[in-house]
């Protein structure tokens, strides 16, 4: 991962005005990968520097272990195809 430092400014300010963010100058690359549970709003999301191959196997693993299976309880997941 990046160790470019990012500010941001406060998301809401007086009316009128307009927030900042200040950037680095690099190209900032960085994906989020994640699964939310449609009933409970439950979160699992990984933030890395890019997806490919291995690193979607990382989180498909890393997923089931913190969403372990239950009996007769069917895991689904839906891909968006997102790049």
């Amino acid at each position: 991962m990046s160790g470019s430092a990012i500010t941001t400014a406060p998301p809401l300010g007086p009316a009128g005005s307009t927030a900042h963010r200040a950037l680095p100058g690099d190209h900032i690359r960085q994906n989020v990968i994640g699964a939310v549970a449609s009933q409970s709003g439950g979160l699992f999301s990984l933030i890395v520097d890019g997806v490919d191959t291995d690193v979607f196997q990382f989180f498909l693993d890393e997923l089931a272990k913190a969403v372990p299976k239950e009996d007769c309880v069917r895991q689904l997941i839906v891909l968006d195809n997102a790049s």
